[in-house]
């Protein structure tokens, strides 16, 4: 199971993780401490998830502990002390505002993202004679 922890820690948190994450399963509960968050893979996501700008930037952030403990059912962890400082941009909020307009419009005219509708079924076969 100390294999499989640190494996899944690892992977889905590692690369959020400033200077990356030394995971020392050997003892449980597993604490983490005084963890710095990797503010531009942060950003990355978050850029991603708002359509390439959005109005906030992560200047930085932190994790006081992650600490996980794993039972027989089931795994436990639990994160305190989670803090972001975001920063407010302007220039990013007035592009942001004009793409999601623009976006409305788009809609509002018949435009959308959304994909064409499946071809109609195909006739039934001719009966047999």
């Amino acid at each position: 199971m100390e294999a499989a922890l640190q494996k899944f820690l690892q992977n889905s948190l590692g690369e959020y993780i400033s200077g990356g994450l030394s995971v020392d399963a050997s003892r449980f509960p597993l604490t983490l401490k005084n963890l710095r968050l990797n503010e531009r893979k942060i950003q990355a996501e978050i850029d991603d998830d708002g359509g390439g700008v959005t109005p906030f930037q992560l200047s930085s952030g932190a994790i006081g502990s992650i600490s996980v403990d794993p039972g027989w059912m089931c795994v436990e962890i639990r994160i305190t002390d989670l803090v972001l400082n975001l920063s407010f941009s302007a220039s990013r909020a007035v592009r942001w505002a004009t793409r999601t307009h623009e976006k409305d419009e788009k809609v509002a005219g018949g435009e959308t993202d959304a994909p064409p509708p499946p071809p109609p079924p195909p006739p039934p076969p001719a009966a047999m004679k």
